[in-house]
This record gives C-alpha cells, structure tokens and sequence, in this order.
C-alpha cells in the first residue's frame, strides 16, 4: 500500500493534500530498509486511516 502510495500522480496528492504524503513516503523507506525502528503505533494509524481517506 506504502509503496503504491508513492506512485500516486502528483493531481491525486493535490486532490487529498490532507495526507501528509512526505510521512507516507518516509514510512515506506523505513519499512522496506529498517522496520525494527519503526514505531508500531504510528504504522498501525497509518493502516487504519489511509485507505478510507483515499477511499473517500
């Protein structure tokens, strides 16, 4: 999801500006190259809000 995210087109990111995209990306490196630091409760919001808020 993280790293579809990353692909989306620059027009979606402008359409849902309320998602903080630089964070969705960084949460993506950080996962793919290092997940013993990444912090659990703010992976597990992440899954909980971003699809419904893309969504709509």
């Amino acid at each position: 999801m993280l790293k579809e995210a990353n692909s989306l087109s620059f027009n979606i990111k402008m359409r849902h500006q309320d998602i903080p995209w630089d964070q969705v990306r960084g949460m993506y490196k950080r996962l793919a190259h290092n997940y013993s630091h990444v912090d659990r409760e703010v992976a597990w919001g992440t899954i909980r809000v971003f699809p419904t808020r893309v969504a709509g």
